[in-house]
């Protein structure tokens, strides 16, 4: 994570940014080209995922459990 503050992953993005960081901790012995390929195969191969357009993402309810003190939809 940058220490200067820009460029920062949303809270409402935040469970999405931990996934990608856990896949990439489990990839790190592949080049960036293989990861790059290894992460559209395993989108494209999974029949499960659609297109998703901007306002089912913006709209979706926050995955992370806060306990209530964040809403669920933000």
């Amino acid at each position: 994570m940058p220490k200067s503050g820009k460029n920062l992953l949303a809270t409402k993005y935040l469970d999405l940014g931990l996934i990608f960081f856990w896949w990439q901790e489990k990839h790190k012995h592949l080049t960036q080209s293989e990861q790059v390929e290894a992460l559209q195969k395993c989108i494209t191969d999974n029949p499960g995922i659609g297109i998703t357009t901007y306002r089912q993402l913006r709209h979706r309810p926050l995955t992370l459990d806060t306990k209530g003190l964040i809403p669920q939809y933000v």
